[in-house]
């Protein structure tokens, strides 16, 4: 269970800018033991305990794990146990249908304009993350964090718990500290911690591509920081940052990249950036091979093709030089990609996510098993 929650029980991947994740036609009540019924069949990225790789299904299964013991649904336990005793039993996880006082979800296009897209929802992806709540609500809960585990003289989690959870228990990837902006170097159970301004930080972030989050705290300070947004970009990481810096004195350091729009297309070394990629370590930004081709004056990656209630699963490179990129799409608006065409095979960052071009022609259909790569 340890190495389950910190993320270090060699589960690969979650593909969650897929869509059978955060997106289900159907939820049936056996939704979760489905799931994980088809997890049985995955193959581990290492022995359990060697190496740290963030694994939603993780979750998941602890979310199962909860079900079979306490015998209720895990929406129920949580209702019960967590989210009625800090006194925030508005918050639910999304159903199929959005509420009619839910915020509109976005996503982004080529362009770099939003639109209205999918309200993320799957019973079987609740336990990693799809619990709906307000600011107000969510300022709650932070106070509950900064309290120790307690609620207006209630208590909610054990204090030995409660620093349990925001305790260093393993150290991230190097992959996952430089896709996080080096705010984390560690994590607990269910946060990540770090430093910010020679002070204790403990964060964590949630995207599950048209909705995203950021949770910050600097818990010696009794400082914390929520912000909810209904769309996933790098915006949100930068307000909880700049937020929390202000509230110590200092200035913002981050903002949202930005696009140089006198940056012309490269076409003769687009041409050669064209291609099918692979990531060359386990990681969350690229879980499966990547096909990347030319859209005009952008370029384009695909991981999914749309549906009627979906556009297709493309994201896009804005150009910001001949090989230095803005994303926008998918989650990933506001990461950031590069490539070295000067090497053979070529080789590109996305999200901090090392690849390289394992085909020069656009194909489609592949699945990357990190067991067999």
């Amino acid at each position: 269970m340890r190495q389950i929650l910190t993320h270090t029980a060699g589960l690969p991947p979650t593909p969650i800018d897929g869509p059978s994740f955060l997106y289900s036609r159907e939820d049936p009540p056996d939704a979760v033991q489905r799931y994980i019924e088809e997890l049985g069949s995955a193959s581990p990225v290492w022995e359990p305990g060697g190496g740290w790789l963030y694994s939603n299904d993780g979750y998941v299964l602890a979310g199962r794990i909860i079900e079979v013991v306490s015998g209720m649904p895990y929406e129920e336990y949580m209702a019960r146990r967590v989210l009625e005793p800090i006194g925030i039993g508005g918050a639910s996880f999304a159903p199929a249908e959005p509420p009619a006082d839910a915020a509109t979800a976005y996503d982004y296009d080529g362009t770099m304009q939003a639109f209205p897209s999918f309200f993320p929802h799957s019973q079987a992806a609740n336990a990693a993350g799809m619990l709906m709540m307000t600011a107000t609500e969510a300022a709650r809960w932070l106070r509950c964090v900064l309290a120790g585990g307690e609620v207006d003289g209630r208590r909610v989690i054990s204090r030995d718990g409660m620093v349990q959870l925001t305790s260093p228990q393993a150290r991230l990837s190097q992959t996952a500290q430089a896709a996080g902006r080096q705010m984390s170097e560690a994590y607990g159970f269910g946060w990540m911690t770090g430093d910010l301004l020679g002070r204790r930080l403990v964060v964590h972030g949630g995207s599950a591509i048209t909705m995203g989050s950021v949770f910050v705290l600097l818990p010696d300070e009794q400082l914390a920081v929520a912000v909810l947004a209904n769309s996933s970009t790098e915006v949100s990481g930068a307000v909880a940052e700049g937020a929390l810096r202000l509230l110590c004195g200092e200035k913002p350091v981050r903002s949202f990249p930005r696009v140089d729009g006198a940056a012309t297309p490269g076409t003769e070394t687009w041409r050669r950036l064209e291609g099918v990629y692979a990531a060359t370590a386990p990681q969350n930004a690229v879980t499966s091979l990547l096909p990347i081709e030319i859209a005009g004056d952008r370029l384009r990656a695909r991981t999914f093709p749309g549906d009627e209630t979906r556009r297709p699963g493309d994201f896009y490179f804005v150009p910001n030089g001949e090989n230095e990129f803005v994303l926008f799409g998918r989650g990933k608006t506001g990461g950031i990609a590069t490539f070295d065409s000067s090497v053979t095979p070529i080789r590109a960052t996305v999200q901090g996510a090392p690849l390289r071009q394992v085909s020069a022609h656009l194909h489609s259909g592949y699945v990357l098993n990190w067991s067999e790569s």
